[in-house]
């Protein structure tokens, strides 16, 4: 399972879209001395979309809930889930307390996480928890690592936007 939110696919593409459109623009008929703007401008505004829409994730595995931010990757057991905030965003919380927040999670018009959503990881969460009763509890229940694709996005965002206005 890999709940999405739509929007922010459309969001991604339309980024993808129009710092396409820039470049193209710009190199069809631009006359050299704005260059550096419009170029960095598409980068960054491509990067971004990229980096803040489209590479946010929430996978669920057999064994694992895998939140993929913009500049970091998490890994909640689902052994060790053991609770889910729904406030304003999902947020997984492990059986020692430590918490994901997942960037992608889809929300409602009020800003609340679809109540299917949660129920299917608690679900998923339990199911698993019944399957393996004397599996032993190890380590955190959060392991999370830099995300270098996404730090990389946005260093080029960074980068391409300083360019654009600088040089």
């Amino acid at each position: 399972m890999t709940p999405r939110t739509r929007s922010s696919q459309v969001w991604g593409w339309l980024a993808v879209g129009i710092g396409t459109a820039i470049a193209v623009i710009q190199l069809s008929g631009g006359d050299g001395r704005t260059a550096n703007v419009a170029l960095g401008l598409a980068l960054c505004v491509a990067a971004l979309g990229v980096a803040a829409f489209l590479r946010p994730s929430l996978v669920v595995t057999d064994a694992e809930i895998v939140v993929h931010n913009i500049m970091t990757t998490s890994a909640i057991a689902l052994g060790r889930l053991d609770q889910i905030g729904t406030r304003w965003s999902l947020e997984l919380i492990g059986d020692d307390g430590r918490k994901v927040r997942v960037f992608a999670a889809p929300t409602d018009r009020g800003g609340q996480v679809p109540v299917a959503l949660a129920s299917a990881l608690r679900d998923a969460s339990n199911e698993w928890k019944a399957e393996h009763v004397s599996a032993p509890v190890e380590g955190p229940s959060v392991a999370t690592r830099p995300d270098w694709i996404g730090i990389g996005l946005m260093f080029v965002a960074l980068a391409t936007a300083g360019w654009a206005l600088l040089g």
